[in-house]
């Protein structure tokens, strides 16, 4: 079952765009429940690749490693994807 943003886990970064613009990019590790498998983990990291807003840094069995444009995409929208995949949130 599926990913939880921990808030404790939130770090804001600057991050450049190819344009020059500076994007303010928020870091989140999401706490994933339920997961046992590599198609467990490529079902997650598929729904949140598919985020307009959000790069995915890494998914593993249990976590996931997101940083999003607030502007673009929220917490609720990587909660949202995670539960696409077939899961739910995790407790905090």
């Amino acid at each position: 079952m599926c990913g939880n943003v921990c808030v404790a886990c939130l770090d804001t970064k600057r991050m450049s765009g190819n344009d020059q613009e500076s994007v303010t990019m928020t870091t989140a590790t999401v706490r994933i429940d339920g997961m046992g498998c590599g198609h467990c983990v490529d079902a997650v990291r598929r729904e949140l690749a598919s985020l307009p807003g959000v790069r995915v840094d890494s998914v593993s069995i249990g976590e996931a490693q997101v940083s999003f444009d607030e502007k673009a995409a929220s917490r609720q929208d990587i909660e949202r994807a995670i539960r696409k995949a077939g899961y739910t949130p995790a407790p905090a």
